[in-house]
């Protein structure tokens, strides 16, 4: 690249425990957030500043093996879009039993993170199916956008929204002209219609 920048590609594979390369699982520049399904059968990632274009801010799912029927349902070089909307893509959780990606994104992609006219919102995708389900909008505190959301990738090591049998998830969210957050307990329904309503959330 001209005035001697240099643009690294890093690869990201799958090793045995000698260290040997299995497989490679795709080449990218810029950040990638990644994780595992308690399963090891399908790995989730998302890239920041991609060299392509096309990957950049989206939500990704591999099968890492035969066995899941994921690939049955993957037409895009053996992988399955998540965030077909291009919605930005600010954390994401698997589900215990390794069927569902719960993750968050927001109304205004282009506005500030603390703007109050901003909208947040989780979503469930079922890999499954293929479907996904949006939930109710909902205003979140600074201390959960500053010290947890950049972060997400490092507490979900310890910590987790799922409930134990990943039929429901649990958020916190702000009420109107409140400086208090409320706990929200969200069942988890995946319907085949991507505008159908969802459950009312239980605070």
């Amino acid at each position: 690249a001209g005035g001697g920048s240099r643009r690294f590609v890093c690869k990201l594979v799958i090793a045995d425990r000698q260290g040997s390369i299995v497989r490679d699982l795709l080449e990218f520049s810029g950040q990638i957030t990644f994780a595992v399904s308690r399963t090891s059968r399908l790995l989730a990632y998302s890239l920041r500043h991609s060299a392509s274009d096309s990957d950049t801010d989206h939500l990704w799912v591999v099968p890492l093996d035969d066995s899941t029927g994921l690939l049955s349902t993957v037409s895009l070089g053996g992988r399955i879009l998540v965030n077909a909307d291009n919605s930005d893509v600010l954390a994401f959780f698997w589900s215990p039993n390794s069927r569902y990606i719960l993750w968050l994104t927001r109304s205004d992609s282009t506005a500030n993170l603390l703007s109050p006219s901003q909208e947040w919102q989780w979503r469930v995708f079922d890999t499954a199916t293929g479907h996904a389900q949006r939930y109710s909008p909902h205003q979140v505190s600074r201390v959960m956008l500053r010290n947890y959301i950049p972060f997400f990738d490092a507490y979900a090591h310890n910590s987790t929204f799922w409930s134990p049998d990943s039929s429901a998830f649990c958020y916190t969210a702000l009420p109107p002209g409140s400086p208090h957050a409320v706990v929200h307990i969200q069942l988890v329904t995946v319907s085949t219609s991507p505008d159908a309503p969802a459950p009312p959330p239980v605070p």
